[in-house]
This record gives structure tokens, sequence and C-alpha cells, in this order.
């Protein structure tokens, strides 16, 4: 698509031109793929003519916002604060954009990235549900979010309130990784309450968004949105959902794309899982614990079914302190009588042959694959 495309990180001052580009008012992405597949970089496209850009097919409208587009003093300082945040700009063709969701037709051209994408989050599933959950429906995002992303599966929503919030909550908890694709501007903190959350979530996974620096958070820009969770998934799983909701066009994409939807059952006494209810009853796959939605994907790899992992007598000790709950090695270091110097290559060891997970603040839990044995 462009001849900008690179193989390591660069920052946002880096590509502002696209930045530019993506901020010209109402520019879709079919166009914007149009430009750049003509024009390779975004300099070429701002230096060129009203009439030249209307014989490429561009309307009138958008050839004369693009030769009259200046960059404002506004966006200059939205660009200066995601730059001091960390904020990137990956395009299609960079390493770092993530060659799964190029499967689909027409994937973003451009996205803003806080944090990191990995090879690994391939395997992801994305978990979305209402903003109204009920406590039922939490608890169910929780469970399922927590023991998918120990098996090592990547949590993907969408940092709305309720069962997103709690999907991504639960996965950080859990030591594994998890990705939240935004319905407005990377810069802005929405949900306000999610500020901590947004950081916690780029610190060890990554907040992306295809929209311009200062976008708001309008509804028809999460209905954008909600195509990425699917396409960036491996399989989308509804939680909970009355009869008229965004998880249900979530699901249309998923079902577009050609990606399997599972739904936990709801109570049909409760008006929010009209929806989830309305989907089994249309042939989603139903599921009503994590091991099932293991199952179906059948990915060997998250199963109990493993090879043995020879251990040795110091690792098998360890291990024996190391459950479902996080401990710290201060905890491992006073229980077992070694410092956390000699801990420490030990540790590694087992969560290299991935019988353990590290968590933030120096704590460590058992993989999920040992708490199945």
């Amino acid at each position: 698509m462009s001849m900008d495309a690179t193989s390591g990180p660069v920052s946002v001052y880096d590509r502002i031109e696209y930045i530019d580009l993506l901020s010209i008012p109402n520019i879709t992405e079919k166009e914007i793929a149009t430009l750049l597949n003509h024009f390779d970089h975004p300099r070429r496209i701002f230096s060129t003519t009203t009439n030249e850009l209307i014989q490429l097919g561009i309307s009138k409208r958008l050839a004369q916002a693009v030769v009259g587009y200046r960059r404002s003093d506004e966006l200059k300082r939205r660009i200066e604060a995601v730059e001091k945040r960390g904020v990137r700009v990956i395009l299609r063709g960079d390493d770092e954009y993530p060659d799964w969701l190029c499967e689909w037709t027409f994937p973003p051209p451009i996205l803003f990235l806080w944090g990191r994408i990995v090879p690994e989050d391939k395997d992801s599933i994305g978990i979305v549900g209402t903003r109204r959950a009920t406590g039922y429906g939490r608890a169910v995002a929780e469970l399922f979010a927590t023991e998918l992303a120990r098996a090592g599966l990547t949590i993907v929503s969408g940092l709305a309130r309720g069962i997103d919030s709690v999907a991504h909550k639960a996965a950080l908890k859990a030591g594994g990784r998890t990705i939240a694709f935004l319905g407005c501007g990377i810069d802005i903190y929405y949900p306000r309450e999610n500020r901590r959350l947004y950081q916690e979530i780029a610190q060890t996974g990554a907040v992306i968004s295809e929209f311009p620096l200062g976008a708001p958070p309008w509804k028809k820009n999460f209905i954008k949105r909600n195509r990425l969770i699917p396409a960036f998934s491996r399989a989308l799983l509804a939680v909970e959902a009355p009869e008229k909701s965004g998880v249900l066009n979530t699901v249309k994409w998923a079902v577009e794309m050609g990606k399997d939807v599972m739904v936990v059952p709801g109570s049909i006494l409760s008006p929010r899982s009209t929806g989830t209810n309305r989907l089994l009853k249309d042939g989603a796959i139903p599921v009503t614990e994590p091991r099932d939605v293991l199952e179906y994907l059948r990915i060997p790899t998250l199963r109990e079914r493993l090879e043995e992992v020879e251990l040795t007598e110091e690792e098998e000790r360890l291990l024996e302190f190391i459950g479902g709950e996080p401990i710290h090695i201060d905890e491992l270091s006073f229980t077992i009588g070694l410092s956390p110097a000699q801990l420490s290559p030990l540790l590694l060891s087992l969560e290299m042959k991935k019988m353990i997970k590290q968590l933030p603040g120096g704590c460590y839990i058992r993989s999920f694959r040992q708490l199945c044995q």
C-alpha cells in the first residue's frame, strides 16, 4: 500500500503526514487507500492539485479538502501529547501491523497503537457484552476471560463499561494479554473512569484506534469500531446483551467474516440476556465453561493434553508452592528458604517451560494447563 512501510518502531512524528491524511474531515478508509495506492506517500498527496485528485475519481469535496488542508495548532498539541505517551502510527505493510487483520477485505490502512502487538495475539478471542451488565454477566465475563487468558488466548474487547471492562481487567489479573479497540481517538480516555485501565492494558498488551486524534466517542464510531474486534480475533464470545445492543452489530460482522460466534446462555427472566439468548436460537454456539471454548477452537497447545515437561528436583519443589492464586517472590523466599536471587533462575526456567506465569509486582501464578491437570 505504501512505500513508507517499516520493520521497526517509529514515532508519530515519523508518520505525521499520515496523521494529517486521517484528520481530513469525513475521509473514508477506502478513499485513504485509493490515495495511498496512487501517490505512495501523503506528502505527494498534499502537494497535488484539485483537478488531479478529481481525475483519480476523488470527489470534488474531498479534493478541495485535501488541497486546502492545514495542520491545526490543536492537532499539533495532540500529536505532542501522544508522542510523550509512546503512541505510534502503524501502516498496512509494517511488520507490527497484524497480518491476520489483512485477511479481512477492508482492514484500516492506518492505526494508532499504544503498547505492542505480538505474533501470539493471533490466538485471540473477542469478548463482548452489554455496558449495563448484571452481577451474573460480570461474573461470567470474569470467569471466561480469566481462564482463557491463563490458557494463552489474548482477550480482545472494546474498553467500554460493563462486560468489556470486566474482561480486560480479568485478563490482566490473570497475567494474560489483552487488546482494546477504541471507538474514539487514542488520546481520548472514554469512559473517564477507565483511564488507569487504558494505561495498564498498554503496558502489557495494546490499545488501538483507527480514528483521528481527538475523535469523540460518538455512537457511529463505536458501530464502526465493532468490526475490528472479530476481525482481529479467531472467534467471538458474547456474554450478555439485551435485544437492542451494539453486541449484535459486532456479531453480525463476525458472521460476515466467517468467524465462530459463541454465546453464554443467560437467564430467561433477564431482559439483559434477551439478545444473547436469541443468538442461541439463531444458531450461535452455546458454551457454559471456558473449556468449551478451548475444545471448540482446537488449539492443542492450550489444552491440558500436553507433553511431559522435565523438571529438576528444585523446580518440582518450588512448583508445589505456586498455585491458582498469585504469590509474591518474597513469600516464596520465606516459605522455601531460598533467597530471591536463588529463586529467580528457577522461576525463569519454570516460566520458559510454561508451568507458571509472572504477574506485575513480582508475583507468580500456576499456568492454566497445570491447573487443569
